[in-house]
């Protein structure tokens, strides 16, 4: 993104003006040609961390029983020409989830695009859908704005892979019906409590492992168990897998003590109590550490995070991964059971975990200047205390500091809002407002405005002076158009103008008004987008901002563009272009250019060069991999053109939109037919 901001010194020594922000968009739409979203200068390209082929499904079991022979049905439907979906049902526990691990891992070659898992118990099928489609390449500003648009997208961009998609946490068929892949290669896996009978699914149930097989894997799990003594602890009833999982943890922890000959011990505890004897069993360090991981936001911790507060210790960590009570992957740790207490956050532990809200802050400040630079303005930035490992490029070239910073605010989005919002309740305001304003890159960057609006509504409550409230109020403002809830986003940023005002906060106010104006463009309100645009223009001027002068001139020219007033709409182009070039944005440069030569093109009488500086303008945009918006530039080109000439133009249109899964492409195609 764009942001806007230089750091600059300040009498104080702080920061002190801040540049408008230019604004976001996830959809691309068309009216009266009018193009509603362009690339922007700073967006972080999300292809390069990620593999081609998708490897998302999750490691199969360990220990394997009691499921073969629905193991080989299933398998055997999913190697089928065309698979029809299959629904798992079973209560919570059952072993889907392993199940659906296990045939991922067997039928790896059979699905040579890869796998997908989406969770739908952690996700709304909208912001599930946005996510999944930027895994499969899809980058945000090319994303729908309604659910319809985005499945649209979806099946465009499955329909010639081969992949297996498997849906866990499905709420109902409709939901877990949406992520069905296009092509009659793909297949579906959908994981849910209950599936009704009829529906365009095969539906197989998931129960619970006999007597037999539950001493089976109990003696797998632990070894040190004779077959006498694991009898002892099934004691002849059958056993959901989780529940098992929580007698080894049990068993482990009492270091293969003897259960009671009488089978008394096991029929009388509950998976609750076996949790509760598992951690009274737990060594003293062990059980902090778990109930301090209950107590952190989110579902996993880092151990970079557990060596910043001085809290790691492999030991400690085996011990609760021998417990079954969590599980490692990728130098972090997840609870697999949440600790038997809850409440307020207790007095031993509140100083660990403000500590560790210090180091989310440190290291999304480290992830905000690896993606965003240096220059942008950081208002509430705190010396942490805490020391965060910094983000460095990869092995592979293409995998910058910033696409991995990107990549770890993505992967960490809930634990970091999370933190947020402990912050806030816990009256730690500097933690609450430096993290959240680091989070800027990730939801400017990526789909996430339903997060991004819980962050910023618990900093606005954190913030005590007007400037940064103000400050708070933009981003939130920013997030909200994107819902869209456009009225609550007026009201935000009409309170953000005024804070700034208040503060006297002029280059404030400009970043307000500029997502104002951007609000009322998108609203289709242009005389009301070109006035606000105006004002922030004049004070971005009187605060000789060039980018900020360019980036609102080139909105200006859309708006200009877009009331078919071209000579208006040239003259802000054209001094854009100026700017972008002195600021050595060669992205806007390269699109504020093919604006004008579209222009050019356009007029009643066109210069005889006209059409060939218009190609050539979208030459440099295709070689800067703007490639949305070279099918636009093609489209508009074309439509100008007509007859032979506009048809070559778009059939390249339509080749690109095909290629990138956009709606858009449908529209094209009926024009060619």
């Amino acid at each position: 993104m764009s942001d806007e901001p230089n750091e600059r010194d300040a009498p104080d020594g702080g920061a002190e003006a801040i540049e408008p922000i230019e604004s976001i968009e996830y959809t691309n739409y068309f009216d009266d040609t009018a193009i509603h979203n362009f690339i922007q200068a700073h967006r972080i390209n999300m292809d390069a961390p990620r593999p081609a082929k998708p490897r998302e499904a999750q490691e199969p079991p360990e220990h394997w029983v009691d499921r073969d022979e629905m193991l080989a049905r299933l398998e055997a439907l999913l190697r089928a020409e065309s698979p029809r979906p299959i629904a798992l049902g079973g209560a919570q526990g059952a072993g889907k989830s392993s199940l659906a691990a296990k045939l991922a891992a067997s039928l790896e070659r059979r699905f040579e695009d890869g796998q997908l898992y989406i969770d739908l118990g952690l996700d709304d099928p909208l912001t599930a859908m946005r996510d999944v489609l930027m895994r499969l390449g899809q980058p945000k500003e090319y994303l729908g704005a309604s659910l319809g648009g985005l499945r649209s997208q979806y099946r465009s961009t499955t329909k010639d892979r081969s992949l297996l998609v498997i849906v866990d946490g499905v709420p109902n068929p409709e939901s877990g019906l949406l992520f069905k892949p296009a092509s009659a290669s793909g297949a579906l896996m959908m994981l849910g409590r209950e599936w009704p009978a009829g529906g365009d699914f095969d539906a197989y149930e998931v129960n619970e492992l006999s007597p037999e097989h539950a001493v089976q894997y109990l003696l797998g799990t632990c070894p040190e168990l004779s077959e006498q003594d694991a009898t002892a602890y099934v004691a002849g009833r059958p056993w959901l897998p989780a529940n098992l999982e929580r007698l080894v943890g049990y068993v482990r922890t009492l270091g293969g003590a003897k259960p009671d000959p009488t089978g008394r011990e096991s029929v009388e505890l509950s998976p609750d109590q076996l949790l509760e004897a598992t951690y009274l069993g737990l060594s003293e360090p062990a059980a902090w550490l778990y109930r301090l991981l209950g107590a952190v936001p989110g579902e996993q911790l880092e151990y970079d995070a557990l060596r910043a507060i001085d809290a790691w210790d492999r030991q400690v960590v085996d011990e609760l991964i021998a417990a079954r009570l969590v599980t490692e992957t990728d130098g972090r740790c997840r609870l697999t059971v949440e600790p038997p207490q809850s409440g307020a956050l207790s007095i031993d532990l509140a100083p660990a975990v403000r500590l560790l809200v210090r180091y989310y802050a440190e290291r999304a400040q480290l992830a905000d200047r690896a993606v965003m630079g240096k220059s942008r303005l950081r208002r509430a930035t705190m010396a942490t205390g805490v020391e965060a490992p910094d983000f460095t490029a990869g092995e592979d070239a293409e995998a910058t500091a910033g696409a991995i910073a990107l990549r770890w605010l993505r992967d960490n989005r809930r634990e970091l809002v999370g933190a947020v919002r402990m912050a806030a309740v816990c009256g730690w305001r500097r933690e609450a407002l430096a993290l959240a304003e680091a989070l800027w890159p990730l939801f400017s960057n990526l789909p996430y405005p339903e997060l991004g609006a819980e962050c910023y509504r618990a900093a606005v409550d954190a913030a005590e002076d007007a400037q940064t409230r103000a400050r708070m109020l933009v981003f939130l403002g920013r997030v909200l158009i994107d819902l869209p809830d456009h009225a609550e986003s007026d009201a935000k940023l009409s309170q953000a103008v005024a804070l700034a005002s208040e503060a006297g906060d002029e280059a404030l106010r400009c970043s307000a008004l500029e997502q104002r104006g951007w609000l009322h463009y998108r609203r289709r309100r242009l005389d009301e987008a070109e006035r606000t645009y105006l004002s922030a223009l004049d004070i971005a001027r009187r605060l000789e901002r060039e980018r900020s002068q360019a980036l609102l001139l080139k909105l200006l020219g859309f708006v200009y563009r877009d009331r078919r007033d071209a000579g208006r709409a040239r003259r802000c182009f054209a001094e854009a272009v100026a700017l972008f070039r002195s600021c050595e944005d060669h992205r806007n440069t390269a699109v504020v250019r093919a604006e004008l030569a579209l222009l050019d093109v356009g007029d009643p009488q066109p210069a005889p060069e006209a059409v060939m500086l218009a190609d050539k303008a979208i030459g440099d945009i295709r070689a800067l991999g703007l490639e949305r918006f070279e099918a636009e530039a093609l489209e508009r080109l074309g439509l100008a053109l007509g007859g032979d000439d506009g048809r070559a133009r778009l059939e390249a249109a339509l080749e690109i939109l095909a290629r990138l899964g956009s709606g858009d492409a449908e529209r094209v195609r009926r024009m060619l037919a």
